[in-house]
């Protein structure tokens, strides 16, 4: 005999019911979990991009402060000034690699400057370098004018730049020119440091161009320029120093979206600071 349907009906309903209500709870507590996962995902991007801005604030007024020395002594600081005035710096700014210090030179001057680095460091440095196309260092080329690194703190681990040529190459000549001609600091792309031959690292520049007087147009920021003021700066580091205090366990990538694809890529690293 066969029972009327009927009387399984309204158990089927609410059976049909209950599962249609668990599945829509589901579907909105998952859509709810996302969305504070986003939430949270993005709140910790903008923690990351405002530390490593903050850092990068400090380090750009750092070297305003070095440029304020020069102007203060109309440009006469020497070797033994230079240092002392970095050194308590370089203690608390562990995301610095070295301050340096970059007169223009001119051809005609080239010998008179190359005699003044053979003295300074006792005849071991006899001349203005750059890389040939093995990254070796070799006696700079003729050209109009250079822009050689002759005083540089911490010596140890980057005496290798001293003398180097900043303007013999592209990557560091093009923020050379942008800071010369807008009186403002100018950062280069990612490169990596003559000190750093073989590593796999990359580091990046801060130029803050120094001239005879306060020129106002890009003519005489040019007629004027004596130098740079400049801060060498390895991108581990700094995202190191600038994330230390945040509470993360993330892994991320820093890409510079305005350079040319080769050169975008800036590193990666693993942040894990949960301990």
């Amino acid at each position: 005999m066969s029972l009327p349907t009927s009387r399984f009906l309204p158990a089927g309903l609410i059976l049909t019911l209950g599962l249609g209500i668990t599945l829509v709870t589901t579907a909105w507590v998952g859509q709810w979990e996302r969305q504070q996962q986003q939430s949270e995902f993005q709140k910790q991007i903008n923690n990351l991009t405002t530390a490593l801005q903050r850092t990068t604030n400090r380090y750009s007024e750092l070297l305003l402060s070095i440029s304020d020395l020069y102007r203060a002594t109309d440009n006469q600081v020497n070797a033994a000034a230079f240092s002392r005035f970095t050194q308590r710096s370089l203690g608390s700014y562990p995301g610095i690699q070295a301050l340096e210090w970059a007169p223009m030179v001119e051809q005609a001057e080239r010998s008179q400057y190359e005699q003044q680095l053979q003295a300074l460091t006792d005849g071991k440095q006899k001349s203005i370098t750059e890389r040939d196309r093995s990254g070796s260092l070799i006696p700079a080329a003729l050209r109009p004018s250079y822009v050689p690194v002759t005083f540089l703190e911490p010596w140890q681990s980057n005496e290798a730049a001293l003398g180097y040529d900043l303007a013999s190459d592209q990557t560091r000549k093009t923020a050379l020119e942008w800071a010369r001609d807008t009186g403002t600091p100018a950062a280069t792309g990612r490169l990596q440091l003559v000190q750093d031959i073989g590593a796999q690292q990359y580091s990046f520049l801060v130029f803050v161009p120094i001239y005879q007087q306060l020129p106002q147009t890009r003519l005489a920021r040019r007629q004027q320029l004596t130098g740079y003021i400049l801060g060498v700066f390895r991108v581990a580091d700094v995202v190191e120093e600038s994330l230390r205090d945040l509470n993360y366990e993330i892994n991320f990538y820093i890409l510079i979206k305005t350079l040319r694809p080769t050169s975008s890529f800036w590193g990666s690293t693993m942040l894990d600071c949960s301990s």
